[in-house]
């Protein structure tokens, strides 16, 4: 059954169509079949340029099968011997290119109500003869077990009983996708210029993740050994986001990707060199932490750390190692993997001590100001302060039993403990890097956007003059690279929610200080021309410390002059958080060395 053997696939270029994270039969991976042993060479020499030209230009599976279907039926008038071993489907294409030869993945079954993950062969024991599920085991607050059974047991055709996980947990560890790329001479050929592309960015410019902060704290480890120096030792990137498989419905999947940060920037975020290594299946996600799912990768990354060893292309003895650099993602997720509190909370901010004015003390629910006086910064976080505060709450959790004491320890110090602690050298505070896709562009230039078309009596624009503007954007000619807006951009029914971050790029980069000048306030307009000239610095591919200065002058002047004009309380959790990521900068380099762009690509 060749649609069954696809449907239990998973490639690093997979979005996640959801069928194979609901809860059947996902443990039965056993069609790899025996496709590698019988593999034609004249369909090969076809399968892997055709895979490739599938890859780049992003073709659909349906287009893919409409060409290979019209190409077999021409081999079959003209060449009906070699039509038979041509492939007609997807899984057959990825069998004949050697996209089958990934290893498997390790399956867990998960609990329904605490989200736990257990072994899929621990998640039963056998019961006087019979298979029965066991119960989830997961302390929870009180010492009481969660108690959830893991497994659900059915009836088959036959009358035979079988016991199938409520839902699963798939996982491709980063050994395993890294034993894959090492036993691949292009990638190893990439190892090659590794030293060789460092030794070109040694100059007054910093271009690369390897002239940050970050990267140069690992050079060598604790012991003195080489660590990043080495030509087979990696500094990883994880990256966390939910996203809807399916229209119309509100089915969340998460997904897990990393990224190998030693090969070159017009490598890095390339799908083939994109690790996929785990889908956290729906129908919601998580609501505090997915500290259980990140459980088995953390325990990969702790013998990455170690070393393991794997072979090359050439079939020589390699002991790998790899350290975790960063963690990319939006802000809920990414509160999700390092477990500082929410954005509503007083303590909202992951990087220093800040806590956020309620304009009613009394009132949770009501507004927040998160402005902050640059003649008054907060003390920054400190990685071991975090740790302890960390140690403490987990000593509440488990010792005193109540809950709402473990609260109180939260709310005191602003985290709980995650997973990623277990990690020796992970440092909570600085590899979070701020996201400037979410909280610039998607952020700041979409809220100030919103703001200049939602209140015209603080914008000053009228009917009249949004008109002005949406001619302006239609008439407006900019270079080919950059793309087009909505003529209706300003239309109010719209809310320009419907605009993706690139567009918000382009409209900071090229539409919005000529579309707007002389429409808007004195102070309106020049309040968003300062955050316009701090995009152009942050943007930039290449920058030096005097750059990192001057954005960190603007984005500090834009702070107040947006309080000013739209008042203390408008200051949301954003505004605040755009004010670190001069120092994300520091440690990692040009934005695009942690962005999330090429990550949202593969989410769709």
């Amino acid at each position: 059954d060749i649609d069954r053997e696809e449907h239990h696939e998973l490639t690093p270029t997979a979005t996640a169509t959801g069928d194979d994270l609901v809860g059947t039969e996902v443990f039965d991976v056993s069609a790899r079949a025996d496709a590698a042993d019988t593999r034609n060479p004249l369909v090969r020499l076809f399968s892997i340029p055709f895979t490739r030209i599938m890859v780049v230009y992003n073709l659909t599976q349906a287009a893919v099968v409409v060409i290979l279907c019209l190409v077999k039926l021409i081999l079959e008038i003209v060449c009906p011997e070699r039509a038979r071993a041509f492939p007609c489907t997807i899984y057959r294409l990825k069998a004949e290119t050697g996209m089958l030869d990934l290893p498997e993945p390790t399956i867990y079954a998960v609990c329904d109500a605490c989200h736990n993950t257990v072994l899929l062969e621990d998640a039963c024991e056998v019961h006087e003869g019979r298979k029965q599920t066991r119960m989830c085991g997961n302390m929870r607050p009180r010492k009481r077990p969660c108690g959830n059974p893991l497994m659900t047991q059915h009836t088959l055709s036959r009358g035979l009983l079988h016991l199938i996980p409520n839902k699963t947990y798939r996982v491709l560890s980063p050994s395993k996708w890294l034993s894959f790329y090492l036993k691949q001479e292009d990638f190893n050929n990439l190892l090659e210029c590794k030293l060789e592309h460092r030794q070109q960015s040694d100059s007054g410019r910093l271009d690369e993740v390897w002239d940050g902060a970050i990267w140069k704290q690992f050079l060598k480890d604790d012991n003195g050994m080489e660590l990043l120096d080495n030509k087979y030792n990696f500094g990883l990137m994880l990256y966390v986001d939910w996203f809807h498989p399916f229209k119309h419905n509100q089915y969340k999947v998460g997904a897990v990707f990393m990224s190998i940060l030693d090969l070159p920037r017009s490598e890095r975020m390339k799908q083939c060199w994109t690790m996929l290594v785990s889908l956290i299946s729906g129908p919601h996600e998580p609501e505090i932490h997915i500290n259980s799912y990140l459980r088995p990768i953390v325990d990969d990354l702790l013998c990455l750390y170690q070393g393991i060893s794997m072979q090359n292309s050439k079939g020589e003895d390699q002991v790998v190692r790899a350290v975790l650099l960063a963690v990319a993602a939006d802000l809920p997720a990414s509160r999700k993997v390092s477990q500082f509190l929410g954005h509503k909370a007083d303590l909202g901010c992951s990087i220093c001590t800040f806590r956020a004015k309620r304009e009613d003390a009394r009132s949770v629910g009501s507004r927040m100001s998160y402005y902050t006086p640059a003649h008054s910064p907060s003390p920054l976080r400190l990685a071991a302060q975090v740790r302890q505060q960390a140690q403490d709450l987990e000593f509440e959790e488990a010792y005193q039993h109540t809950e709402k004491r473990a609260r109180e320890v939260a709310q005191k110090n602003g985290v709980r403990s995650s997973e990623l602690l277990r990690l020796p050298y992970f440092d909570p505070v600085r590899m979070f890097p701020i996201d400037p896709m979410h909280t610039i562009l998607t952020g700041l230039v979409q809220n100030e956007a919103s703001l200049h078309f939602d209140l015209p009596d603080v914008s000053g624009m009228s009917q009249a003059e949004m008109r002005v503007f949406q001619d302006r954007v239609r008439r407006m000619e900019v270079p080919h690279d950059v793309g087009r807006l909505p003529v209706d951009i300003a239309d109010p029914r719209l809310s320009l929610s419907g605009l993706r971050a690139a567009q918000w790029l382009h409209y900071a980069k090229a539409y919005a200080r000529v579309c707007l000048h002389q429409l808007l306030n004195p102070g309106v307009y020049a309040c968003f021309r300062t955050l316009v000239e701090a995009c152009e610095i942050l943007l930039a591919y290449s920058l030096c410390e005097a750059d990192i200065s001057k954005l960190e002058e603007l984005l500090n002047e834009h702070h107040e002059a947006f309080k000013h004009v739209y008042g203390e309380f408008s200051v949301k959790v954003k505004h605040h958080m755009a004010l670190h990521i001069a120092q994300s900068i520091r440690d990692y380099r040009p934005i695009c060395n942690f962005w999330c762009f090429p990550y949202e690509r593969f989410n769709g």
